[in-house]
C-alpha cells in the first residue's frame, strides 16, 4: 500500500484478469475502502461497477459512457456550448462522404471508443479517408464506430507540446494532481 497525501492508504491493484462481478467486489470489500480510483480509461467502466457494488462514490455509468464514447463526449461539450469542433458518427463505410461534407479536410479519424491513439489518422484527402474508415469498420479487427473530427493544428512550442494533461483525484472536493 501507498500513503498519498489527501487520498489516504492507496493499495494498488492492477492487471488483466476479469474475475466474475462479486468476486471482484468481494477482493476489495476485505479491506474496507473509502474510494476506488483507476487511471485506464478501458477500466472506467469497471471501476464503476465495483464502485457501485460496494456502495462507494464514483463515475455513474451515464458519466463513464461520456468519458470512454469520443463521439458523446463531443456532442455533450456542443450541446453545452464549450466545443465547437465539427464532428461526425461513422458506423458504416457508408457514413463517410455525409461526415467528410459535415467536417471537411484535413481531418482526424479515430475509434469511437479507445485510448492510445489507437488507430487514429490525420486524413488529408477524401480517397484516402474512405479507405481509412472502410478499412477500419470492416476489416479483421473492425471497430463499431468512428468519429471523422475536424484537425486542429497546434502552435510550435518546441521542446514541448502547446498542451497538457493534468490527471486529478477528488476526495472529499478536493482536487489533488
Amino acid at each position: 500500500s501507498h500513503r498519498w497525501p489527501a487520498l489516504g492508504r492507496v493499495r494498488a491493484r492492477n492487471g488483466d484478469s476479469a474475475p466474475a462481478p462479486d468476486e471482484a467486489a468481494a477482493r476489495p470489500a476485505a479491506h474496507r475502502p473509502d474510494a476506488l480510483l483507476t487511471f485506464s480509461e478501458r477500466r472506467l467502466a469497471t471501476t464503476a461497477e465495483l464502485a457501485a457494488r460496494l456502495g462507494l462514490p464514483y463515475h455513474d455509468t451515464a458519466t463513464v459512457r461520456l468519458l470512454t464514447d469520443k463521439y458523446a463526449q463531443r456532442r455533450r461539450l456542443r450541446e453545452r456550448g464549450v466545443d465547437p469542433v465539427r464532428s461526425r458518427l461513422l458506423r458504416t463505410p457508408d457514413d463517410w462522404a455525409p461526415a467528410l461534407a459535415a467536417v471537411g479536410l484535413p481531418a482526424v479519424l479515430k475509434p469511437a471508443c479507445g485510448e492510445g491513439s489507437r488507430s487514429t489518422h490525420l486524413v488529408r484527402d477524401a480517397g484516402t479517408g474512405a479507405a481509412l474508415a472502410a478499412a477500419l469498420l470492416t476489416g479483421p479487427d473492425r471497430e463499431t464506430a468512428l468519429v471523422l473530427e475536424e484537425y486542429l493544428a497546434g502552435v510550435d512550442r518546441t521542446p514541448f507540446g502547446d498542451h497538457v494533461s493534468v490527471e486529478s483525484a477528488v476526495a472529499d472536493g478536493r482536487v489533488t494532481h
